[in-house]
């Protein structure tokens, strides 16, 4: 999903995956794309801003910040349309298929109390696990460049929340007002479901095993 998302920001027409062997393909640097994934300083094959050949994006969006807004759309080719032809402002408003926003029970985004004024803190950033402190009058979606992947979890003051799918390829949740401690981690239940099913089976195989020696 994220090689799509990059591609279809680039306006590619094809996949560009089988092309490259770096982990990301190269970004078109005309798009907000590149801000939208926290790209604070970028590098260049020539130099720019007289000897240097790093220059810094100072429209980078933080790794994580609220959105007061959300567009929903039925399939994956409309919300490529969204991101392709740039129809959709990433910096103020997320994405999302309606199968998606089916998973939150009560969503509400209005607010009347003088406006969107916000804090997110980060305060553990690790592999497996993220913490955040935030600070919003009104309520948003937390948005941001991390990928989307089954596995991640999400909790706000120790409750699990769903974690959605926003922008094709990034993770979201839906974030009351007022202050909050949000934890993103790592837990893929698949592992752990075929991790049991294969001490399941090495135990059931030891059984037969000793059943047939006695035998």
């Amino acid at each position: 999903n994220y090689y799509d998302f990059i591609d279809i920001s680039n306006g590619n027409k094809e996949g560009s995956l089988v092309y490259f062997n770096v982990e990301i393909p190269p970004l078109d640097l005309s798009k907000k794309t590149v801000n939208f994934l926290n790209v604070g300083r970028i590098l260049f094959d020539y130099p720019v801003d007289g000897n240097n050949f790093i220059k810094e994006n100072s429209d980078s969006l933080p790794r994580f910040f609220n959105v007061f807004k959300i567009n929903l759309r039925e399939t994956e080719n409309q919300l490529a349309e969204l991101i392709s032809e740039e129809k959709s402002d990433l910096s103020n408003e997320i994405n999302l298929l309606n199968s998606d926003y089916a998973k939150l029970k009560r969503v509400n985004l209005s607010c009347q109390l003088g406006g969107p004024l916000n804090k997110i803190e980060i305060i553990l950033y690790s592999i497996n696990e993220i913490k955040l402190k935030s600070a919003s009058i009104c309520p948003s979606f937390l948005s941001g460049s991390e990928i989307y992947y089954p596995g991640w979890q999400a909790k706000i003051d120790g409750k699990k929340v769903p974690v959605l799918r926003s922008n094709m390829a990034f993770r979201t949740i839906f974030l009351p007002g007022g202050k909050h401690t949000v934890e993103y981690y790592f837990y893929p239940y698949i592992y752990i479901y075929g991790l049991i099913i294969s001490f399941i089976s090495v135990f059931l195989l030891l059984i037969i095993v000793a059943k047939m020696h006695e035998q």
